[in-house]
């Protein structure tokens, strides 16, 4: 992909930014469980080879002097056969004891694009491709065959679950090559997820559908502590419905460049007209005691500190991008204009998104986190504080997304949003 440069942000993406972490502790243990599983057609054969050579020869004993060398022939065999495993064990020992072996240390993978490298307290390897390599996953751990030979361990323990799913994408594809220096370095996941990272062309952290929303939600945060430096985060839930919703508003005329470009001022007075108007219709269609009861009180809200999104039946989305984009800390409404949505299920256009976003930045710090077909997060560092506040944001959300109200809540009251408001770090909406 090369540097991705933003002249006016003034973020660098590097190609070879470091995607994934982890650490083994090359301990005797894991060594012969390598040794085990790596050698483990081997050993087979030469168990096949020794009673092989051990019937042909009491064959040949047996006609030619007669039973009693045949058996001696054959106990023999037997009983070097039966030495095996400790003789597999003294070479076991001795390998791992010898003075250039990493016995006992400490090992970290950084895992990029293209390649990986280990690092020990003492060296750091060369990049080694990931294309002719081999990959043996066992139900602990994986093991990275980059010689016939030789290979580094990999504990499935001390993985997150994306760097889990990557490894076990390239071990499902090992004839295809994930790097070429003609083109983008790619990861290779679904179909969808694949163009969707072709679209947005800037770094990115695939999880599986199905990974817990903990470990999603450490892995935005972890984004967004370094997004002056390395770029700003937002998890984008990944279907084919999503995919063709960005294809037809840019088949309309929506570009990034184009919402980059569009004023984002005026979002307060955008929503409290929306709000204004809503309650006047439905004052004018249900009456004022409907109206009246909808407000309700500030109890029941439920609280939420974690993606909803991700929390989705697994057969829902294929796969969680968490994507780096070149927006300023100081402007993440403008993520929206890299991952369009809008223009359905009664939902503002993509521009009065980023307006209504840039107000609630402004007012909140509330940062636009998490992307679905018709879903959409918002993170704050702080619940509102206020319960004047609260009222207040809870109208305007309202206005912005009516199934906050009607079917997302149980009580079918802006007291219950206001009440949740003042409690969660996380804004969910989602459009039926």
């Amino acid at each position: 992909m090369g540097d991705y440069r933003n002249a006016k942000k003034g973020i660098v993406m590097e190609e070879n930014e470091i995607l994934f972490t982890t650490q083994t502790i090359y301990t005797y243990e894991e060594y012969v469980k390598y040794s085990d599983r790596v050698c483990r057609f081997s050993n087979i054969l030469s168990y096949i080879v020794w009673m092989g050579v051990g019937v042909c020869l009491a064959w040949v004993a047996l006609s030619r002097r007669g039973f009693v060398p045949a058996l001696l022939i054959l106990a023999a065999c037997v009983a070097r056969i039966s030495r095996g495993p400790a003789v597999k064990k003294e070479k076991q020992r001795k390998e791992f004891d010898e003075p250039d072996s990493a016995a006992n240390m400490t090992l970290t993978y950084h895992f990029y694009r293209d390649g990986f490298r280990q690092l020990s307290n003492t060296q750091e390897s060369e990049k080694i491709p990931y294309y002719g390599m081999t990959i043996i996953e066992t139900k602990t751990n994986f093991y990275l065959m980059y010689e016939r030979r030789e290979g580094c361990i990999i504990i499935k323990e001390n993985c997150s679950s994306a760097l889990i799913y990557f490894l076990e994408n390239l071990k499902n594809e090992p004839e295809s090559p994930l790097y070429n220096k003609n083109k983008p370095a790619l990861l290779t996941y679904s179909k969808t997820t694949q163009e969707l990272i072709n679209w947005v062309g800037c770094p990115c952290e695939v999880f599986p559908a199905g990974a817990p929303e903990e470990e999603i939600f450490q892995a935005y945060e972890r984004a967004r502590a370094e997004a002056g430096a390395k770029g700003f985060p937002v998890l984008v839930a990944v279907n084919r419905t999503l995919l063709e919703q960005m294809e037809l508003l840019k088949e309309e005329g929506v570009l990034m460049e184009t919402l980059l470009s569009t004023p984002t001022e005026g979002g307060k007075q955008l929503v409290r007209d929306w709000y204004r108007e809503l309650m006047e219709g439905l004052e004018e269609n249900e009456g004022e005691e409907y109206v009246e009861q909808m407000r309700g009180s500030l109890e029941r809200g439920v609280v939420y500190h974690c993606f909803l999104t991700p929390s989705a039946p697994a057969d829902q989305y294929e796969e969680f991008v968490l994507f780096r984009l070149p927006v300023s800390v100081d402007e993440p409404w403008e993520v929206l204009a890299y991952i369009p949505m809008g223009c359905w299920n009664g939902s503002a256009r993509n521009e009065t998104f980023m307006a209504i976003s840039r107000y609630w930045y402004e007012k909140y710090r509330a940062v636009p986190a998490v992307i679905g077909v018709d879903t959409l997060e918002y993170v704050v560092d702080r619940p509102v504080a206020s319960a004047q506040d609260a009222w207040e944001l809870a109208e305007e959300q309202f206005a912005f997304c009516e199934d906050l109200v009607f079917q997302c809540s149980t009580t079918g009251t802006l007291g219950e949003l206001a009440d949740s408001l003042m409690k969660s770090k996380v804004w969910y909406f989602w459009w039926d």
